[in-house]
């Protein structure tokens, strides 16, 4: 027998069998890392013939990982945000029992209640006139670097709701996590020409996450039981994203859990949040 033949055959054969077992890893990671085609297509049937309609690309295929996301509130200790924003201040009230606070400096004032935060520049308003109004876009560059130099990392915020109202930028900001967003939490922002105006509402930033071994309850499973609510009828649906809840009654909390949620948004503008562990929907507006 010619072993050196021999052994280039063994090792052609192992090469081989390396090949397929990297392909059958490979085919394994895909399929619990995203949805099938032939599941998605199956879940748009289900939904169009029970008057819920949806298109097959407006289901998001990617499965979306299960994380256990702590949030730190950024004014839980109202003399830290006071000198994050504004750095040397004068204080106006601290007032622990009823958890009011008032810092000034020569630029701002900022406010800090149960209720949330407000933060206001002490300058005159200059509007942009009508013809020299920059892009969403533009604006958004402009003040999300002056909300960097508050405190707000700029790959920790979103902005939605963008509008103008008479030379005066007004937007929501909201949290990110891992590019979701963290629904719930919110600021209103104004600016003019020369950037931030006023900031008002709460804020949370990542204190701790951790990946959990348990696997999200699957998109198309959700989306199936929507066909027993009666209040889905005639439900047209536009977009679906991932991304994190908190509710409203949390928001005075030091520190809160964030619930991974799936965010159906219909074309009324309307949108629904389910809890993507459980399926319950936890919210509607």
């Amino acid at each position: 027998m010619n072993w050196g033949r021999a052994k280039s055959i063994l090792i052609v054969l192992f090469l081989i069998t390396d090949v397929f077992l990297s392909f059958v890893l490979v085919q394994g990671r895909q399929a619990q890392n995203s949805l099938s085609k032939e599941a998605i297509s199956a879940t748009v049937r289900v939904l169009n013939n029970h008057e819920i309609y949806v298109t097959e690309d407006v289901i998001p295929r990617t499965r979306t990982a299960n994380r256990h996301v702590v949030l730190q509130n950024f004014f839980a200790s109202p003399e830290e945000a006071a000198v994050i924003m504004l750095g040397t201040y004068t204080v106006l009230e601290a007032n622990e029992e009823v958890h009011a606070y008032q810092y000034k400096n020569e630029e701002a004032l900022l406010q800090i209640t149960d209720a949330g935060f407000n933060y206001l520049c002490s300058r005159e308003h200059v509007p942009y006139k009508l013809e020299k109004e920059p892009s969403n876009k533009d604006m958004w560059d402009k003040v999300s670097s002056q909300l960097e130099e508050l405190g707000f990392k700029r790959e920790e915020t979103a902005v939605e709701n963008e509008r103008w109202e008479q030379g005066l930028y007004h937007a929501d900001v909201v949290p990110v996590f891992e590019d979701m967003k963290l629904y719930g939490i919110s600021m209103k922002l104004i600016a003019d020409s020369h950037g931030i105006l006023s900031l008002e509402g709460a804020w949370f930033h990542e204190a701790e996450a951790e990946k959990s071994d348990e696997a999200l309850l699957d998109l198309t499973a959700v989306l199936t039981a929507m066909i027993y609510r009666d209040d889905c009828r005639n439900l047209r649906i536009a977009s679906i994203d991932t991304g994190f809840y908190i509710a409203g009654d949390y928001l005075t909390s030091r520190a809160i859990t964030a619930i991974p949620v799936y965010v159906i948004h219909d074309t009324d503008d309307g949108v629904m949040f389910f809890d993507a562990r459980a399926g319950q929907l936890l919210a509607r507006r």
